[in-house]
């Protein structure tokens, strides 16, 4: 536990970007999503809370020249995830969905913005493709994230839906049946990958028109 709290408590006094984070301290924005009942609001997964603790270590060793801006934290952090799991024993389940979190946080919250390659770059990278349940955990880590900030606190949050919806899609492709009409396994990689590119489109599609904004 003493690295966790070391590595923490170093997040306080660490500026952040104030049209992004009004409380601008990074230890009270941790403090706001884990602490504070966002998080516990969202969920009672342990693995969800575990990650709302875990996703902004890297910004504990931003350099200084660069503050407020935390450019590469996500990367940054991912060192840190794995010394205090490795300190505590942490489960790997925990472990594996808190690096994921901490690397593509920022990447769900750009989810109206990203291509669909990029989408299901993410899914793959997260290991949420196929999974229904551990995209639910990603996507609620980050809305805690988004909501541990002043006066973002019952902020809606469409992009988890998005997430979501687009993780639906690529899962509803048969892989089995493509690969019925293909011989070679590379091929068959690129024919499902193509399908479930094709799929995140659709769904993008309908986004756009429903909402022409996003």
């Amino acid at each position: 536990m003493y690295l966790y709290i070391r590595n923490g408590m170093s997040l306080f006094g660490v500026p952040q970007t104030a049209k992004y984070h009004p409380e601008i301290d990074t230890g009270i924005h941790m403090m706001m999503v884990m602490v504070m009942e966002q998080v516990a609001l969202i969920t009672d997964d342990s693995e969800v809370r575990f990650c709302a603790l875990m996703h902004d270590l890297g910004k504990a060793i931003t350099p200084t020249d660069i503050l407020p801006s935390h450019r590469g934290h996500e990367k940054a952090g991912l060192p840190l995830i794995n010394q205090v799991c490795e300190r505590l024993r942490v489960p790997k389940r925990f472990q594996s969905l808190a690096l994921a979190v901490g690397e593509y946080h920022l990447h769900m919250h750009k989810m109206f913005e990203l291509k669909p390659q990029t989408v299901l770059d993410m899914l793959e990278q997260t290991r949420c493709t196929i999974d229904a349940h551990r995209a639910k955990q990603f996507a609620d880590s980050c809305l805690a994230d988004v909501r541990g900030r002043t006066g973002f606190e019952g902020r809606e949050y469409p992009q988890a839906q998005l997430f979501l919806d687009y993780q639906q899609a690529a899962t509803q492709v048969n892989g089995g049946q493509i690969a019925k009409g293909l011989n070679d396994g590379k091929a068959i990689q690129q024919a499902i990958r193509k399908a479930r590119i094709d799929a995140i489109k659709i769904v993008k599609g309908n986004i756009k028109q429903a909402n022409p904004d996003k």
